[in-house]
């Protein structure tokens, strides 16, 4: 077993918990008729080599893209755990995301085949011929494993390019500073596009804990949430602070219906990141539940793998409106604040910079776009490549990592990464707007929502005048057949 590759660290979890569920997904009970469909991790590991075995034969391996068009579920985890064990790469896709993104994506990427319901149903109906046994393949840990796009500054979404030894080392991480072993219940929260769904996925996987996953409609609704987490008995939540200020209320108000409410009883731990998390969101929180359920902070680009900075909150915040700090790093992590070219002071600000070797590749197929992000490091002659943040950040007296703002135009809405110059982009290509500007706009609660200005190519009277042409001579044009009708008639 290779500690540096995950689906074979799973294999060995899957052996020694093999009757233990390891997902369990919940459905829709007017449509399916029950409330859940599992699996164990006996059943995950063998429906996995089976299909692995089968992609093997049809030509994937080291190197070789898969795009999974699945929604989020036990198929989409097996498909995920099979292109891995076939020694592929895997790109999550959103069906439902525009035509013309996923087209860009596609042609970028060149998937050797797309599994969605339809293709992986005619995989699974042909496995019967293939083995159920482990794969006798181990990939070079520095090999690529995933890929998953982000928002771009340019107009186009940018691919970032993950490998085995990086996506590895953040999860082990996660599971030793926090203890998680085989009673760890996670909540699958994250949409599948999104790297963060691989700590959701793989963390209860590697621990031979259970993968919890809600049907859409309930992730829609805050009560129905509430419901489901108390019921499936989660211990462990990752999530941005907007979804965690919706929980936060919610509970509030069955407290306040019922003073002895115990909210969540099973839940032990909330890692939030995504976005910054306030004073104010702590302080509320542990009025609510005191410190029975432990918040930690998270920070990290896709670039650098999941998160790379962590803070433990242990004591309420002095200062309601002031950011969480971002904390320290994680295992063999540095963060250099940098201002020209030199490191920063204490209090002083700066671009934050990362330091390890649990980088991505970096960006698929785009030497020169990478080169502007991994840059060399300016601290050191040797060769020494840091990770470009674009984010302002400073120390703090203890060294914690405060985060202060961004260099550029990129935000956080709902823990999604936006570029507000990509949105304009896309807003100036339509013919009748001449000039877009996207600001994101600050709303209660530290939550945030996008409105675009613009001029038109036209003035809006010109295209009233316009208007009224057009309608006088619809109304011209429908007398004069009229007039040709009756003619004919008579």
């Amino acid at each position: 077993m290779n500690k540096k590759i995950l689906h074979q660290v799973f294999e060995h979890i899957a052996e020694n918990f093999s009757d233990r569920i390891a997902v369990e997904e919940a459905y829709k009970e007017e449509q399916q008729g029950k409330q859940q469909r599992t699996i164990t991790y006996r059943e995950l590991n063998a429906g996995a080599n089976k299909i692995a075995h089968a992609l093997q034969e049809i030509g994937v391996k080291e190197g070789v893209v898969v795009g999974l068009s699945l929604p989020a579920g036990i198929d989409y985890i097996i498909a995920t755990l099979a292109v891995l064990k076939a020694g592929g790469v895997f790109m999550p896709l959103d069906a439902d995301a525009p035509p013309k993104r996923l087209e860009f994506m596609l042609k970028k990427t060149e998937p050797h085949i797309i599994l969605n319901k339809e293709s992986l149903a005619k995989i699974v109906s042909d496995t019967d011929k293939f083995s159920d046994a482990n794969l006798e393949i181990t990939p070079d840990p520095q090999s690529a494993n995933y890929i998953i796009f982000t928002s771009g500054s340019t107009g186009e979404p940018k691919a970032i390019l993950g490998r085995h030894v990086s996506l590895s080392h953040f999860i082990h991480w996660e599971i030793s500073t926090f203890g998680l072993d085989e009673n760890v219940r996670a909540s699958l929260f994250a949409p599948t596009t999104f790297d963060v769904s691989f700590r959701d996925i793989f963390v209860p996987l590697l621990c031979g804990g259970t993968v919890c996953i809600p049907e859409l409609d309930t992730m829609r609704n805050t009560p129905r949430l509430v419901d489901w987490m108390e019921n499936s008995r989660i211990t462990l939540v990752h999530c941005v602070p907007t979804m965690f200020r919706l929980i936060r209320k919610e509970l509030k108000s069955r407290k306040a219906i019922n003073i002895d409410y115990n909210p969540l009883p099973e839940l032990q731990n909330i890692l939030l990141a995504g976005e910054a998390l306030y004073g104010s969101d702590v302080i509320e929180w542990m009025d609510l539940v005191e410190e029975r359920i432990k918040l930690t902070n998270l920070y990290g680009p896709s670039e650098t793998t999941l998160a790379k900075i962590h803070y433990r909150i242990k004591d309420k915040p002095l200062e309601p409106n002031r950011i969480i700090p971002l904390g320290e790093p994680i295992s063999n992590t540095a963060i250099l604040i940098l201002k020209d070219n030199r490191l920063c002071k204490v209090g002083e600000i700066g671009e934050i910079h990362i330091k390890t070797p649990f980088c991505s590749h970096g960006y698929y197929k785009e030497p020169e776009l990478t080169a502007q992000s991994f840059i060399q490091n300016p601290l050191t002659a040797d060769s020494d490549i840091i990770y470009k943040t674009g984010d302002l950040g400073r120390y703090l007296p203890d060294h914690q990592v405060e985060f202060i703002g961004r260099l550029d135009s990129q935000v956080k809405i709902n823990g999604i990464r936006i570029e507000l110059s990509e949105i304009e982009s896309h807003l100036f290509a339509h013919k009748a707007i001449e000039r877009p500007v996207v600001v994101a706009h600050a709303l209660a609660e530290h939550e945030s929502k996008l409105v675009c200005y613009y001029t038109l190519k036209e003035s809006v009277q010109s295209r009233k005048e316009n208007a009224q042409l057009l309608k006088e001579r619809d109304s011209i044009n429908s007398m004069k057949r009229d007039n040709t009708d009756n003619h004919s008639e008579s």
